[in-house]
């Protein structure tokens, strides 16, 4: 007797396949609402008669929640979530915005 194959579609809904969450990936999906806190630092502006001449640097640093992800099926794991820099805007110690 030939023993027949069946081909099923590699595009199957998560929830057909029963997915186990066994394929999280460490901060996969980034959480789209962020917050901000600003702080400051002192820079050198030059030197002056007496010695250097500092000034003040006022940084926004942009902050967000990752969370692991299923690369299966997408599911995003919100009881782990891990707090994240995505960038600091220095206002005028001419570093700039720096993404992380």
């Amino acid at each position: 007797m030939a023993s027949m194959l069946f081909q099923l579609p590699v595009t199957v809904l998560a929830g057909n396949r029963d997915c186990g969450h066994d394929s999280y990936i460490v901060d996969a999906y980034l959480d789209p609402n962020t917050w901000t806190a600003t702080y400051s630092h002192q820079y050198k502006k030059g030197n002056g008669v007496n010695g250097p001449i500092y000034g003040t640097c006022y940084v926004t640093a942009c902050y967000g929640n990752r969370y692991p992800q299923c690369a299966v099926c997408g599911d995003v794991d919100y009881s782990h979530p891990h707090q994240v820099v995505l960038y600091n805007d220095h206002a005028n110690c001419g570093v700039g915005i720096i993404y992380y």
